[in-house]
């Protein structure tokens, strides 16, 4: 459309060709993906991801001083994808920093009286740690708690002090607005699971800002 000058474009082009050929690419063009793990997996990019997942935690919302977490912990993991292993990494960081913490995990299969039963349970403790998973993905209708989940949170923010620690959606504020804190984590993998629950046990300093 004559947009934009083919210098321009020429010019960029070489920029990356010449990127490549200082790695040598242009001499070694294939990759062996049974490496991948040993080339980028290094402890150099580990700990690079963990410092940016650090970094990246941000403290919303915490209405009565509940960070850093004191007391009988009860954390919660909530997963929309009914996967077992979510929030493991997380459950294990905030028990190793807290003996007192106790864990339960619940997802969109879990009935009424099983969130009842979360209700009764949680009246034993002291604050309570909430910590939706729910994943971005194509064609799946929506990114929010089911009503039936929401409800049961704000029920136990009137009798606890509730905590969500977000990993995924950062927009489920709109329907916790009961709870005393929120924490937004961005993302479900390991690095974020770790950085989240360090920052709640006060071990990492919270420096994300919206």
């Amino acid at each position: 459309a004559g947009r934009l000058p083919m210098a321009q474009f020429d010019a960029s082009v070489r920029r990356v060709l010449d990127a490549k050929a200082q790695l040598g690419l242009h001499q070694q063009r294939l990759i062996d993906l049974d490496r991948l793990n040993d080339v980028l997996a290094i402890d150099a990019h580990v700990d690079m991801a963990q410092e940016a997942a650090d970094r990246s935690i941000t403290l919303v919302r915490d209405d009565r001083n509940l960070v850093p977490l004191r007391g009988r912990v009860l954390s919660v993991v909530y997963s929309d994808d009914y996967d077992p292993l979510a929030g493991r990494t997380f459950q294990r960081e905030l028990f190793a920093g807290n003996e007192q913490v106790r864990t339960a995990q619940i997802d969109r299969r879990s009935s009424a009286a099983d969130l009842r039963t979360l209700q009764a349970r949680a009246d034993s403790f002291d604050i309570v740690v909430f910590a939706p998973f729910i994943s971005v993905a194509a064609y799946k209708g929506g990114l929010a708690l089911p009503p039936e989940v929401a409800a049961a949170v704000n029920a136990i923010s009137t009798r606890r002090p509730v905590i969500v620690t977000s990993f995924g959606n950062p927009y489920l504020l709109n329907q916790l607005s009961g709870v005393q804190g929120y924490v937004l984590a961005w993302a479900g993998w390991e690095a974020p699971q770790r950085a989240a629950a360090r920052a709640l046990l006060g071990q990492t300093g919270i420096t994300g800002t919206l």
